[in-house]
């Protein structure tokens, strides 16, 4: 399972913007079969992305499973690259064509939740008394809805900073810490910020990547939607001070490269080049492109838990995980290859293609993971662990994409320095909050 990569969140986002006016809800699922029948047998169908990497791994695993369970046969359905992968599953699933088991993530969970795209995994829970309590307990913040559980997951990930240690043994400046604040990273940004042109070292990458936004502005005890997700929060002091601090970075301190050059160069690529200091932008993703191959060569880097706020550290949780469609046609049979695929034995054979931390607790604190050499020497562990406790699960809203598409526009003068947080947002407030309650 590899949905949670922030490359693919736009592809979730586009779906959600178009999934409420095509998609129709499902009628509720029937339960399990009862433990006493026969085991489920015939094909499950699982959609994936057509990621060549991943498919020798998934194939594999559907190989292994299939000699377990001869009664059982996995068929893979690769969803190609030049398709939209949400909006065909989802298509599939509103049509009563469904495959028995996909993938999605983050953002879009709150869709298929509401929307009834996805089959309740508790009476299979209950009825195999499936122990759930290897798993990081974390996870089930983003998998619950309504008491319900819909989603299980071989790994996961979450914002963090990335910075280059040169640079700072250069400036002769400490480490970040886990103990850092948003106060002390504008400070060590600006001390590490030198020289012009095409050699400006700047002392960091801020993106304008919803995700690190919001850990901002939660940080500092803002939020951007209510809880019933009617209205926005962004006009709230904390979340316009959080903004403007962002673009304050760009436009005032001139210490965090600006958009027009991030996005020019590609953020990775401008951190891989030895000329930033602190990289605020997501997960473990980039901490696997780091390692390479190629990877980071010519100087050292590692990472750290984000910055705290005013309210202390957070920071997004980006999960990708695998689902049951509502309306599969051998949920029975979904269900047992499910339960393989985030096992121990399926989660190792995934693992050179997961980014993130592995979902069970024994296979994260495993020796052979925590001493990896790349996990120690650029500290790749210890700060999800540590921001474990601050995750936020994505905001429970139906298309979102819609919605960040909003708050997107309306901050690109800020970013550029052409209007104030406070003004924008005044603006955009009226038209995110008639968006919201479309959606209601």
């Amino acid at each position: 399972m590899t949905w949670h990569r922030k490359r693919l969140l736009a592809t979730w986002g586009s779906v959600a913007a178009v999934c409420a006016s095509f998609f129709t809800p499902i009628p509720a699922a029937a339960g399990p079969a009862h433990a006493g029948a026969a085991g489920p047998s015939g094909t499950v169908t699982w959609a994936v992305p057509a990621d060549p990497g991943a498919l020798k791994a998934q194939r594999q695993q559907a190989d292994i499973f299939h000699k377990a369970h001869p009664a059982l046969t996995i068929k893979i359905i690769p969803i190609p690259n030049n398709v939209n992968y949400d909006t065909k599953v989802q298509t599939l699933i509103a049509g009563g064509d469904p495959p028995d088991l996909f993938g999605s993530g983050d953002v879009i969970l709150p869709t298929l939740f509401k929307k009834g795209y996805a089959r309740d995994l508790r009476p299979y829970i209950k009825r195999d008394k499936y122990d759930l309590t290897d798993f990081f307990q974390e996870e089930f913040r983003a998998f619950k809805y309504k008491g319900g559980i819909y989603a299980l997951t071989d790994n996961w990930d979450t914002q963090v900073m990335y910075y280059n240690r040169t640079l700072f043994r250069q400036a002769g400046m400490a480490f970040p810490t886990k103990d850092w604040t948003w106060v002390e990273f504008r400070a060590a940004a600006k001390k590490l910020t030198h020289g012009s042109g095409s050699k400006k070292v700047y002392g960091a990458v801020f993106t304008t990547f919803f995700a690190p936004v919001y850990d901002l502005i939660w940080a500092n005890g803002g939020d951007i939607f209510s809880r019933d997700g009617k209205s926005t929060m962004l006009n709230s002091t904390a979340a316009i001070d959080s903004i403007q601090y962002i673009a304050d970075l760009y436009n005032k301190d001139k210490s965090s490269a600006p958009p027009s050059v991030f996005n020019a160069l590609g953020p990775d690529v401008l951190f891989q080049s030895g000329r930033v200091g602190m990289f605020v932008d997501g997960g473990r993703w980039w901490g696997a492109e780091f390692v390479g191959p190629p990877g980071i060569t010519k100087f050292d880097w590692a990472a750290v838990p984000a910055p705290k706020g005013t309210h202390g550290r957070a920071n997004f949780f980006h999960i990708g995980c695998t689902l049951i469609a509502s309306n599969a046609k051998n949920p029975d049979g979904a269900w047992e290859f499910l339960k393989y695929l985030v096992s121990k034995d399926g989660i190792k054979i995934a693992a050179a293609n997961q980014q993130g931390i592995p979902s069970r607790q024994s296979l994260a604190h495993d020796p052979s993971f925590v001493n990896d050499p790349a996990n120690k020497k650029h500290d790749l562990v210890q700060p999800w662990f540590d921001s474990l406790p601050t995750i936020h699960p994505a905001p429970e809203i139906v298309n979102f994409q819609q919605a960040q598409s909003l708050i997107d526009s309306a901050l690109l003068p800020v970013w550029r320095g052409q209007k104030t947080a406070k003004d924008a947002i005044a603006a955009l407030t009226p038209k995110l909050n008639a968006e919201l309650r479309s959606q209601q």
